[in-house]
């Protein structure tokens, strides 16, 4: 059952200083196919899933998730200046590259990276006062999806970042921006591993899912690896 059928097709104008909830209070994923424009703010509340499919949003109003899942289906479906809150829930990008507006946190929120080359790049956020609440990203695989914070080192305040985990570890920021991890990387699949092997010499092979260097050390039989 799609509950939204009864708001029609076109566009759909937030008006200033209004604000409009959408609440998907049961499972599974509901289609909103319409476009989001006006300065107004949205809220999505219920546990559901809200599959957001309305393409070339004009919205310079709020997004807010407290509750289930916001999704995005489709490209360019929230704002440009659109500042997104999050205070609940989990903002899914689906594989769909998204530019937005500013970054507030005021709740434990999550935002999955998972589902292709997902990429999301936000506004300058230092300026957003985050309370005390945590905020996980998960699906980051690096060179493949990028979430992104203006386009320095400072578009977010150490106190924001102290607040973020990528994959589960701490999080880091780049001199262009870039939300990365702190944790180094896992080898692929069977890596690594040693073959070609004959009486004189073998062929080590490495394997990590980004770009990088990998480095070997030769120990004598029965000494431990160095730390």
């Amino acid at each position: 059952v799609n509950y939204f059928t009864q708001f029609g097709s076109g566009d759909i104008l937030l008006a200033p200083s209004s604000t409009s909830t959408i609440n998907v209070p049961v499972s599974g994923e509901q289609e909103f196919t319409r476009r989001l424009t006006g300065a107004g703010n949205l809220v999505k509340t219920g546990q559901g899933i809200l599959l957001l499919e309305g393409e070339g949003a004009a919205h310079t109003g709020t997004v807010e998730v407290s509750a289930g899942t916001l999704k995005i289906g489709a490209q360019d479906v929230l704002g440009d200046a659109s500042l997104v809150r999050l205070t609940g829930g989990t903002l899914a990008v689906n594989g769909f590259a998204e530019t937005v507006g500013a970054l507030d946190v005021d709740g434990n929120a999550v935002i999955d990276l998972s589902g292709g080359p997902s990429s999301l790049t936000f506004a300058e956020s230092s300026g957003q006062t985050w309370g005390a609440t945590s905020l996980t990203i998960t699906g980051f695989v690096p060179g493949v999806t990028s979430i992104r914070f203006g386009t320095n080192g400072s578009a977010l305040t150490l106190d924001q970042l102290s607040k973020i985990t990528v994959n589960g570890g701490a999080a880091t920021l780049s001199s262009t921006g870039h939300l990365d991890t702190a944790l180094p990387p896992e080898w692929s699949s069977t890596y690594p591993k040693a073959d070609t092997l004959s009486s004189t010499g073998f062929t080590i092979r490495v394997r990590i899912p980004e770009d990088g260097t990998a480095y070997y050390v030769i120990v004598p039989d029965g000494e431990g690896a160095p730390s």
